[in-house]
């Protein structure tokens, strides 16, 4: 998925998640997530394998924008901190 991911921005970076949530609330986690990802503005496409509860979110950022970075990093917080309250972990892997 990264050089995927890297296709739709040539040039730019990511900052890749990786967040585990029971499956009783995957649905709510991902929801929120896609929720933070429409409001920040910023390309982070969200893939995973559910079935263990599982996903990933690659945020894509200029790293040479400061507000860009920003964000990709609030977001990145944001997901984590989600997963954490719902009684999942982040790198789950």
């Amino acid at each position: 998925m990264v050089f995927a991911n890297y296709a739709l921005r040539p040039g730019f970076s990511q900052i890749s998640t990786d967040a585990c949530a029971p499956i009783s609330k995957l649905v709510k986690c991902i929801e929120e997530t896609r929720e933070d990802v429409y409001s920040s503005g910023l390309l982070a496409p969200l893939y995973g394998h559910v079935g263990d509860g599982n996903f990933d979110l690659s945020i894509i950022c200029d790293s040479n924008n400061a507000d860009e970075c920003n964000r990709a990093k609030a977001l990145a917080n944001s997901v984590a901190m989600r997963s954490i309250r719902m009684d999942g972990s982040f790198t789950g892997e």
